[in-house]
């Protein structure tokens, strides 16, 4: 019975230990892609956090962008507000790559969507389009156009 408990104690403590470490490896292990429409500001991430770096820093970093979420939802319609004003990287795949370096596309508001990867705050970007964000409405100009000659009552 001794050699019996000697020979199952270490086995048991064995089996333990590698369903312990197989759980924490699974915790650890890949982001499960969401997929996701978002919207947001791209912007330069050297400029924005630490400009007086930016002058001195490597010409292919200094200007590389970043998307700043304004609205983020899920493939089933469903907000994502908890993304809202979230800074998120880019992917660098071939059509994210477009938005990570141009320059032309640094200060714009984009609609991408792609698979997003919560522990690496990152999206892969499938497709992206550029929002026209300007307004039609002033305060100085009516909405208003010619009077109407039509009679109302």
């Amino acid at each position: 019975m001794k050699k019996a408990l000697i020979v199952t104690l270490p086995l048991a403590a064995l089996a333990l230990a590698l369903a312990v470490t197989s759980g924490i490896a699974a915790e650890d292990g890949a982001d499960e892609p969401v997929k996701v429409i978002i919207t947001g500001e791209n912007y330069c991430l050297l400029c924005a956090l630490a400009p007086d770096e930016a002058k001195g820093a490597n010409a292919a970093y200094a200007k590389m962008n970043a998307l700043k979420v304004t609205q983020a939802e899920d493939e089933f319609n469903m907000m994502m507000t908890e993304l809202e004003g979230m800074t998120l990287h880019y992917l660098p795949n071939k059509i994210g790559q477009a938005l990570m370096v141009n320059p032309d596309l640094t200060g714009k508001t984009v609609k991408i969507t792609g698979h997003y990867f919560q522990k690496a705050a990152t999206i892969q970007v499938l497709t992206y389009e550029e929002v026209d964000t300007s307004d039609d409405f002033s305060w100085d100009e009516p909405a208003v156009g010619k009077k109407s000659k039509k009679k109302i009552f």
